[in-house]
């Protein structure tokens, strides 16, 4: 009975992600910005999302380096719990936890474009995984002070090793529940402001509400709040929503994975649909 409760749960999320997705293709617009009239929005896009400017090649050859390397590590790890669903425990090999759960090269340069355009000096991830996005972000903004949180303490030894070896030192890796650890994560911050967090741990619509409210209440003067798999669930699109419609947000950018809240004082309050 579980494994079919288990079954038709995964197939209503795909079922309902395949929808989102071509609602939001049918609905996006403003490609390089055409019809954006705000100069910090149309900046964003034109030259920070939708850049065609391989301008960031260093970072992700070296960001894809590390991922190289995960992806040949065929070690196994005892894993107890991933992503939003509960797992028995059971040993999985680093390589096929990195293949799935790792953010793509499109939307970890993403990432990396983001926090060195912005200037960013705070950086908060919650949900390591193996640490791929973790390298753009890090690699991205050497000087910054990167604090991520992963549930998995196995995960969190591998990927804080890993970085280690990549020679990626401006990141702390901390081990634990994301709702147990984020006070201490964000309190290791410059100035205890999150500048850019990554949201990319429990998608549920409760622990994703969590998150955004701990986050606003430290925000720095301009942030930017990432939430990953913002169509992951009927949930996690409900949560997303409501951050949209969320007064203290000046602009959000809905891409067809990832969501962008940003705060940003004295601009009227924005949303775009962006296809890219």
């Amino acid at each position: 009975m579980h494994n079919i409760s288990d079954k038709n749960g995964k197939g209503r999320r795909a079922t309902h992600a395949a929808y989102m997705r071509f609602r939001h293709f049918v609905k996006s617009g403003y490609w390089r910005g055409h019809h954006i009239h705000s100069p910090f929005v149309y900046h964003m896009v034109r030259d920070v999302i939708t850049t065609r400017t391989p301008n960031d090649s260093e970072i992700r050859e070296r960001a894809e380096e590390y991922r190289r390397a995960l992806y040949a590590d065929d070690r196994r790890i005892m894993v107890r719990q991933m992503g939003a669903v509960n797992r028995e425990p059971r040993l999985r090999k680093i390589c096929d936890i990195a293949k799935r759960t790792s953010t793509t090269e499109k939307y970890g340069r993403l990432l990396a474009r983001i926090a060195r355009e912005l200037e960013i000096d705070s950086i908060l991830e919650l949900g390591t995984s193996m640490g791929i996005s973790t390298a753009y972000l890090a690699l991205s903004r050497p000087g910054a002070r990167v604090v991520t949180i992963e549930g998995v303490a196995e995960v969190a030894e591998v990927a804080e090793a890993r970085l280690k070896e990549a020679g990626i030192n401006n990141v702390t890796v901390l081990r634990g529940d994301i709702d147990e650890k984020i006070d201490e994560a964000i309190a290791m911050l410059p100035r205890g402001e999150v500048g850019l967090a990554f949201i990319d741990g429990n998608h549920s619509k409760d622990a994703t509400l969590r998150n955004f409210e701990k986050i606003s209440a430290h925000r720095a003067a301009l942030s930017v709040l990432i939430f990953d798999d913002i169509y992951w669930s009927d949930g996690m699109t409900t949560a997303w929503n409501t951050i949209v419609a969320d007064s203290r947000v000046s602009t959000t950018i809905e891409l067809a994975q990832m969501g962008l809240a940003i705060f940003r004082s004295g601009c009227q309050k924005e949303h775009y649909n962006l296809r890219w």
